[in-house]
Order: structure tokens, then sequence, then C-alpha cells
């Protein structure tokens, strides 16, 4: 038994440390534009660690979207507003559409063209009379 709990104290810990080192690559791979253009409207925005918690709010703020505590995806027209100084800026690289999409749009987009998936919604009704409707009126 104590084997056991030793395990899930060691193991367990360490993997997670793990996967949260690599999360800010996996995003700049997932998010970066591929192909170089002009005019990109939105950039991944990496900063250091010892960026100040004030500018770090901020950009919270400012941000169209927060990755992690040290990414954000920011607006080029935002990126002008922050006093940001070039030492707290670790990664500044134009970025894709795909970080619009929410997790579950992503698996339909991204899913093979012949894939079955089944896919589940909540549809919360304050009356029964939308269902009445619905199945008496609408032709089978």
């Amino acid at each position: 038994m104590w084997k056991k709990i030793i395990f899930h104290f060691i193991l367990i810990p360490s993997s997670v440390y793990c996967f949260s080192q690599n999360s800010s690559e996996y995003f700049i791979r997932k998010y970066a534009e591929s192909k170089e253009s002009p005019g990109h409207a939105f950039y991944i925005l990496e900063i250091n660690a010892s960026t100040p918690p004030a500018i770090r709010n901020k950009l919270t703020l400012t941000a169209a979207r927060k990755l992690s505590e040290t990414l954000f995806i920011i607006e080029t027209i935002n990126l002008g507003n922050i006093a940001l100084k070039r030492s707290f800026i670790t990664k500044l690289i134009p970025c894709n559409n795909q970080w619009k999409l929410s997790p579950s749009v992503e698996k339909l987009v991204f899913s093979a063209p012949g894939s079955r998936t089944m896919h589940h919604f909540t549809i919360l009704l304050k009356s029964n009379i939308f269902l009445h409707d619905l199945y008496t009126k609408l032709p089978a």
C-alpha cells in the first residue's frame, strides 16, 4: 500500500510539471502563422517571467486571449498602447486565425473528412411549449 502512495506522490506531480513546461511551445507551434505575409492583425506575445505585475495586468486586460501566464494573443493596434520594454519580450510572432476557434469546433474542423463522431448538446428549456411545437408543427 505504501508503494502505491509513494508512486502517486512522485510520478504524477513530475509528469504534470513536465507538461506545464511545454505548454507555451505547444501554443506557439499551433497558432503561429506559417506563411510569410505582411499586415497581420494578431500576434503571439511571450513575456519574461520577470515582467512586473502591472504590465502583466495591462496585457491581460488588452489581450484578445490569454493562453498562459506569460503567453498572450494581442491585436496589432493594442501592441503600441502597452508600454512594454524589449527586455520583457521573449517572442513576438504573427499568428493564424485558429486561436479564435473553441476546442470543440477545432475538433470538427480538423477531423478527418470521413470520420464519424458523436456530438452531444445540452439544451435548457423553461417550458415544454417549444418541444410541443417542435414535434407537432414540423414535418417529419
